[in-house]
């Protein structure tokens, strides 16, 4: 007999043979395993994506349509990038191994300030600058292994694409959704353009350009995205998005619910004064007790024609400063108009102030310092006397409704849209001024208007400039003046974002946005895939032009709504070094970095202060991912972005931990390979074979159970790459026991076979060339044409969980319980009893007899896992 030695094996033991037979040495050594070896595989399978794309013309109802939000070009992809594309990319493979037809686009947001300051920097054409920054990225992302349908590729300044937005446009118009008007707008300096209030910061300054940000007055045009705020806010109630996304969304559009009524305006000393105004108010209840009325910064009444004389300039410069800080942050600024309203019911002058606090530009608000603690800061900084006492006011509040005077309202926090842009490199608004007829819509057969060529891109500002005001004149299209011209303007580059989730059902179409049919079958998105940082501006945005296309009858979502479930992933973070004194950023080459845990600066000898932060170039703290994936491989560059931490939490990269990765598909590599040249044995010796079958089948249809579950409702890819690592483990050791000549190899093959279908999502080039190895399959056959295996539920019943036994208190040892006893607390006493921890502890030694309990309690085991604790309580 040979020798054997007892070896653990998770919760099995099995005999390890430490002698090899004569018979095995006879046999002719196996074909040596061959290296793995990720640069091969990548390069064998990485232009073989084998996504099923729905038809162009009949794509069928199991479609599933997964999107990532698209980048602007930059020509340099960063670690974000890498870790957005791939939770993408890993839904669209795992879908399309479950048979749906698989919709997963890609494009380019092309148009904007970073490419036109860019081509003036570098002397070149933005178009050329955007082209070939586009050329450099889609290679880049070929090499990270994702599985675009690159034949729906769009790009948004194409004529082809901008087209459409300005027919958009043209219908919103067409709609009554557009309009222009004269608007006190955020100035950036620096890139000569106007900004939405979301891109200023707190401070004041330019998001992009850092720039202290100025208050000019400008005519604009704006889109009426108030029209649908009520849907805009109800609807995400039904949303499947992050509860933070939709409570921002909620916050920006804000329902504000009450009451206005007229007053009599005093303007003593003004051209031409306003008769009356209408107060708006949340409490009714203290309309008597009001001491002040609050303007908007665009407030009607802040007019020369309609301000004393000796007011207007104080006034107009101070909402000028003021303008917008309702949607950033107020500070409770204000200034007197120098006018008074006249209180209907208690005959009381109160003064009217522009306040920077009211939320709706053109909204009039009651101030009641008594009733209202920011009313009463207001009445305190800037002196307004006030009773300190609240009155009871139900007898006026009702007087003023049976006169009529009193009347229900709903505002909105939400402002319209302004959408125009004072650069060159946007999508052209195809409006025409004539002097005769005023703004006419360019004619939909005359689109696209294209952009003006052979612009002289020297300096910014250059939308302004005379010679694109001298290119852009042209003959009315409805009285055919020829002293019209094109409007300088460009839109804002959220309009262009706002619908291409629609033209990637029919990027081709020369006729219409896209065909109803192929619209009606591929939308909703199922799964929208991007920053959180987009939550107001990009999302909101999108979700009015949906609820817009479903009232056109072009689309045919639930409740207007494009995107059913929203992931919104986190930021990737780099390893952040900065001087102590001064905080300046430190780059890698002035440090010391032998010891990681202990970096010093070379200059000085000190230790930086060390932090993680989003990474950037400015804080010397990105990761190049080309690096990565040369050094470590694509697989496993798209599994350590996945498995570090979950998809809505931020990422702190660690470039050694990487290689975890690449042993791990080492390991599975060799456990295939090894497999494949075993020898096929019968149904074993009897040794614990059916009892070690079960148990690999158990494990291997709990991981199926747990990656589906990941990959379907938690997107918990963290989870099922755990479940896959743990799953490989277990393989590992039922392989060792199948090579002692005690299994059969099927089982091994069936979990093998699963567990490289489960990887092929996650690490789709070893997963295709390991599937081909399993199965000997032909170059043209794909795991991805394979089935998602399913859970069997009849084998997941004989899965064991661990329950602690107590005894007075101690615990004195665990046994294996089938999982569906959990639940009959009789039978878990009655295998506690029966075990070899019940035999020594709960039975007398001296006479064999069992000890007298006087009670059990089968309880939780808390956060350890699904087990129990059966504990005894003997009788003293």
């Amino acid at each position: 007999m040979p020798t054997r030695q007892l070896r653990p094996l998770g919760n099995i033991t099995f005999w390890r043979c430490l002698h090899v037979p004569a018979e095995a040495r006879a046999h002719p050594q196996q074909p040596s395993i061959p290296t793995y070896s990720f640069a091969d595989i990548e390069q064998k399978w990485l232009s073989k994506p084998f996504i099923v794309a729905p038809s162009r013309t009949t794509p069928r109802k199991d479609k599933f349509y997964v999107l990532s939000m698209f980048p602007y070009p930059s020509g340099d992809l960063h670690m974000g990038h890498v870790r957005v594309y791939t939770i993408a990319d890993v839904i669209a493979r795992f879908k399309t191994i479950q048979g749906f037809q698989v919709l997963h686009p890609m494009g380019w947001d092309a148009f904007g300030l970073p490419a036109e300051n860019a081509a003036i920097d570098h002397g070149v054409h933005p178009r050329s600058w955007t082209d070939s920054n586009i050329k450099r990225m889609k290679l880049n992302m070929r090499i990270m292994g994702t599985s675009f349908d690159w034949s729906r590729e769009l790009s948004t300044c194409n004529p082809s694409y901008y087209r459409w937005t300005q027919h958009l446009f043209l219908r919103l118009y067409r709609a009554g959704l557009v309009y222009q008007k004269e608007a006190v707008v955020n100035w950036d300096p620096v890139d000569q353009t106007v900004l939405a209030n979301e891109q200023v910061d707190a401070s004041g300054r330019a998001e992009r350009s850092g720039a202290l940000v100025e208050k000019r007055k400008l005519k604009q045009w704006f889109l009426r995205i108030t029209a649908f705020a009520d849907e805009l806010l109800r609807d995400l109630d039904h949303l499947d998005w992050p509860s933070n996304v939709k409570q921002l969304q909620a916050n920006w559009i804000r329902r504000i619910e009450g009451v206005e009524f007229d007053m009599t305006l005093q303007s003593e000393g003004a051209k031409s004064p306003l008769k009356k105004i209408s107060a708006f108010t949340t409490n009714p209840e203290s309309i008597g007790g009001s001491a002040y009325i609050a303007v908007g910064t665009g407030h009607p009444l802040i007019s020369e024609h309609h301000l004393p004389g000796a007011h207007v300039e104080t006034v107009q410069k101070a909402a000028l400063s003021m303008s917008g800080a309702h949607a950033m942050q107020p500070h409770l600024n204000g200034v007197f108009t120098g006018v008074y309203a006249l209180h209907p019911q208690t005959c009381k002058q109160l003064p009217v102030y522009v306040a920077d606090y009211v939320e709706a530009d053109d909204m009039a608000r009651l101030g009641n310092p008594a009733y209202d603690e920011r009313d009463r800061e207001f009445a305190n900084k800037y002196g307004i006397p006030y009773s300190s006492t609240q009155p009871s006011d139900q007898d006026a509040w009702e007087e003023l409704v049976r006169a009529g005077l009193l009347r229900k309202k709903i505002n909105y926090k939400l402002r319209d849209w302004l959408i125009s842009r004072q650069r060159y490199w946007g999508t052209p608004i195809p409006i025409v001024h004539c002097p005769t007829c005023g703004a006419v819509p360019v004619p939909d057969d005359q689109l696209p208007a294209l952009l003006s060529e052979g612009i002289n891109l020297s300096s910014r500002g250059v939308a302004s400039s005379p010679d694109v005001i001298e290119r852009s004149k042209c003959e009315c299209p409805r009285c055919k003046n020829a002293n019209a011209y094109r409007d300088l303007d460009t839109m804002d580059t959220f309009v262009d974002s706002a619908w291409y989730w629609l033209r990637y059902c029919d990027p081709d179409n020369t006729a219409e946005l896209a065909s109803g049919a192929l619209a009606k079958t591929l939308l909703p998105v199922d799964v929208y895939v991007g920053g959180v940082e987009h939550s107001i501006m990009h999302l909101l945005y999108a979700r009015f032009i949906g609820k817009f296309l479903q009232r056109e009858g072009i689309v045919d979502m639930p409740n207007g709504e494009p995107f059913l479930r929203l992931l919104t992933q986190g930021m990737v973070q780099g390893r952040t070094y900065r001087e102590p004194r001064t905080e300046r950023y430190l780059k890698k080459d002035e440090l010391d970095l032998s010891v990681l845990d202990r970096p010093i600066i070379k200059k000085t000898g000190e230790e930086p202060l060390v932090s993680w932060e989003k990474m950037s170039k400015s804080k010397f703290n990105g990761v190049d991912p080309s690096v990565i994936i040369n050094q470590h491989g694509t697989d496993a560059t798209r599994l350590y972005v996945l498995y570090k931490a979950a998809p809505q939490d931020e990422l702190a990269w660690d470039d050694k931990a990487v290689v975890g990765m690449e042993r791990w598909l080492a390991r599975v590599w060799k456990l295939v390979h090894e497999t494949v040249r075993a020898p096929r044995h019968g149904a074993g010796n009897g040794i614990g074979t059916d009892f070690n079958e079960t148990q690999l089948k158990v494990a291997t249809h709990t991981a199926v159970e747990e990656v589906t579950t990941a990959l379907t409702t938690t997107y918990g890819f963290h989870v099922a790459i755990a479940s896959l690592i743990k799953l490989t483990h277990t393989i590992e050791q039922f392989a060792i026991v199948h090579n002692q000549g005690e299994t059969s190899i099927s089982a091994l093959e069936e979990s093998l076979s699963i567990l490289v279908r489960m990887l092929a999502p996650f690490a789709p080039c070893i997963a295709e060339e390991l599937w081909h190895v399993l199965q000997k399959a032909t170059a043209e056959e794909s795991v991805f044409q394979a089935r998602w295996p399913e859970v069997d539920h009849d084998v997941l019943k004989k899965r064991s969980v661990v329950c602690a036994i107590m005894v007075n208190g101690k615990t004195r040892g665990t046994i294996e319980v089938p999982e569906t006893a959990l639940s009959d607390t009789t039978l878990l006493e009655r295998l506690a009893r029966e075990s070899n921890v019940g035999a020594t502890w709960l039975v007398d030694k001296k006479n064999g007899k069992a000890k007298m309990v006087d009670r059990v309690v089968v309880g939780k085991a808390g956060k350890s896992g699904k087990g129990r604790v059966i504990s005894f309580v003997l009788k003293k």
